[in-house]
């Protein structure tokens, strides 16, 4: 009986062995598409949430509206005077011509604004600012930063109220946030370092040194100095300062701490 019965209890020891290892084959290909299948809906809401996230930023809405062209004219005369560097007392002409264009962002809706102090440097130019509609209008500065490359506007003929920018408080800031910065262009990328300090040279190679700054890997253009750095919610948490003209991809930003600070103590 030991002889006969054997063989048939190793036969169903075997099929025992296989019903088990067919059901933990089963179980692991289960887990398997269960967690590729989570995989594949966690990266289509990351993609989604991506896109949603550009087309927050590049949108003509609320954010976009707040972010105008400063332009600087001068009267021709004037213009001539500085490059031939005379003294000649010629006839103002009474004809305005732009000499160059930066970046302001309102920060109220009744039309204050902030921008680069280097923008708006000489008190022999007129300053405007580009609408979103391409309507220019005529501010005034009510105050520049001495310290600090830090300028108020103010929107004269407002009209109607403005959108405007809303702060965030820079000193939450990590290294490796994502940030934003719109002016002629649209930039995305992260914060590199905080606290950074730099010396800087403007156009006419005036020095100027900074301290506290954001430092960004954002490529920014000279024609988006006073741009606005933001959050991932859009929120204001910087002002474009400085960019490195050696190496692309590095740029700097006043926190909206100091930019806070200095209105608050402006007249």
């Amino acid at each position: 009986m030991r002889v006969y019965f054997e063989p048939r209890l190793c036969f169903c020891k075997e099929i025992g062995r296989d019903i088990i290892e067919q059901q933990i084959e089963n179980h692991v290909m289960k887990q398997v598409k269960y967690w590729l299948w989570v995989g594949i809906l966690v990266s289509i809401l990351f993609i989604v949430g991506c896109q949603k996230q550009a087309e927050d930023f590049v949108n003509k809405g609320k954010i976009s509206s707040a972010i105008v062209q400063l332009i600087e004219k001068r009267d021709e005369s004037e213009i001539v005077n500085d490059f031939f560097n005379v003294d000649a007392d010629l006839q103002p002409s009474g004809e305005l011509k732009e000499v160059q264009t930066g970046t302001a962002f309102f920060i109220s809706e009744d039309g204050l604004l902030i921008t680069c102090k280097h923008l708006v440097n000489n008190l022999d130019s007129q300053y405007f600012v580009r609408l979103k509609n391409g309507e220019e209008k005529k501010v005034k500065v009510l105050s520049r930063d001495s310290k600090n490359d830090i300028a108020i506007l103010k929107l004269e003929n407002m009209g109607q109220a403005v959108s405007f920018l809303n702060f965030s408080d820079s000193n939450q800031l990590s290294v490796g946030d994502h940030v934003f910065a719109m002016g002629n262009y649209e930039y995305m990328g992260e914060i590199i370092a905080l606290n950074q300090s730099v010396e800087a040279n403007d156009a006419l190679n005036l020095k100027a040194t900074f301290t506290n700054l954001i430092q960004t890997n954002l490529d920014i253009d000279p024609g988006d100095s006073g741009s606005p750095l933001l959050n991932e919610k859009g929120e204001l948490i910087g002002m474009n300062v400085a960019f490195d003209t050696e190496y692309q991809g590095t740029a700097f930003a006043i926190p909206s701490e100091d930019l806070q600070y200095f209105i608050a103590e402006s007249p």
